[in-house]
């Protein structure tokens, strides 16, 4: 439920339209299962401002939704159903990949809190190991590299910090778990 990270027009927008308003901000700006939106609506606001073809931003207007995977897709590598020229395929490749390398950098800021609150990560030879699952984190050609290059740059500005990211079926529920017994 971290919520310091400043927002932009686009994540109100969507934070507006959950069934949630004012809640879960982090997530809402690094998941998976909002950034597909948050891309629809950044492109729906580039084409308002005319930043596409007329062509291209009359498809980007009426685009009803826009899934992770399709947004993946045109943060990586500008592929697009998008109708219109190379350049808009390009500018909507570029303001996608801004929003999942937003996202990564977002995500890195509290993961860089808790190794510096907790001490962890700084053992030699005994890296933290970050524990991820998610769509994102281990589909998206964009995120998951963001991702570990900001926890690098932390590293590299903290000697003695050693952290690394991996990925395991039910991370979340095991280390959850984990967590419980530990405390209880």
């Amino acid at each position: 439920a971290f919520s310091g990270l400043t927002r932009g027009d686009f994540d109100e927008e969507l934070d507006n339209a959950t069934a949630d308003p004012g809640v879960y901000l982090l997530e809402k700006m690094t998941s998976g299962a909002y950034i597909g939106e948050l891309c629809r609506l950044a492109l729906c606001g580039a084409a308002r401002e005319g930043l596409f073809s007329p062509r291209a931003a009359e498809y980007l207007l009426g685009l009803g939704d826009l899934s992770a995977p399709e947004a993946d897709s045109l943060a990586a590598s500008g592929d697009s159903l998008i109708p219109g020229s190379e350049n808009d395929r390009m500018t909507a490749a570029e303001i996608c990949h801004a929003l999942f390398d937003r996202a990564a950098r977002c995500a890195a800021v509290p993961l860089y809190s808790i190794l510096t609150f907790t001490g962890a990560g700084r053992a030699p030879g005994q890296p933290a190991c970050i524990c991820a699952d998610g769509a994102l984190f281990t589909k998206s050609r964009i995120f998951r590299t963001a991702l570990e290059r900001y926890i690098e740059n932390f590293a590299a500005a903290d000697p003695g910090l050693f952290a690394v990211c991996r990925t395991a079926k039910n991370a979340t529920v095991i280390g959850a778990a984990a967590a419980a017994l530990l405390n209880s």
